[in-house]
């Protein structure tokens, strides 16, 4: 099925039946803010004013969001890679994530518990140097890798133990 709407050319699949439930919903989104609002090094992402671009085009404003100074990453990827750790270890030891938080992971049982867990990543990019830095999911006793393929064990000093 084709749909010509302000000039631009819409294609319907014609299979498609129902439309597909929402993976993250709403209440998702808040138990990741809770979760990432429990990191000591969290705040908020400034927003930065583009005058005049906004007056170039005759716009009350635009603004853009400054990941510069994310964990020290320059990049905005250490929120999902450490929500993902996060509802790993709560699914691992048997923890709501409605109910837990990073400081929870960090006192005992859950403290030693952490030493038996590995985690790797397939690169050595933005999620893996959050990874090995610890940024801003720092685990005592966990260990983490990062390499340059997937599959592979990275050799020596690119896994790292907190």
């Amino acid at each position: 099925m084709e749909i010509r709407r302000d000039g631009i050319r819409i294609l319907k699949n014609p299979q498609r039946k129902e439309r597909p439930k929402a993976v993250f919903t709403e209440e998702k989104a808040q138990e990741a803010l809770r979760f990432h609002r429990s990191l000591p090094a969290y705040g908020e992402t400034a927003l930065r004013s583009l005058d005049a671009l906004a007056k170039s085009l005759r716009l009350g404003g635009i603004f853009v969001k400054d990941e510069s100074s994310r964990f020290g990453l320059n990049a905005f990827k250490g929120l999902g890679g450490s929500y993902a750790l996060f509802r790993l270890l709560c699914e691992r030891f048997g923890l709501d994530p409605r109910k837990t938080n990073f400081a929870d992971l960090l006192q005992e049982p859950y403290r030693t518990k952490c030493r038996a867990v590995e985690f790797t990543t397939a690169t050595d990019g933005n999620h893996g140097r959050r990874l090995l830095g610890g940024r801003p999911f720092r685990l005592p006793g966990a260990r983490f890798h990062a390499g340059g393929q997937c599959g592979s064990t990275p050799p020596g000093d690119r896994g790292s133990r907190f």
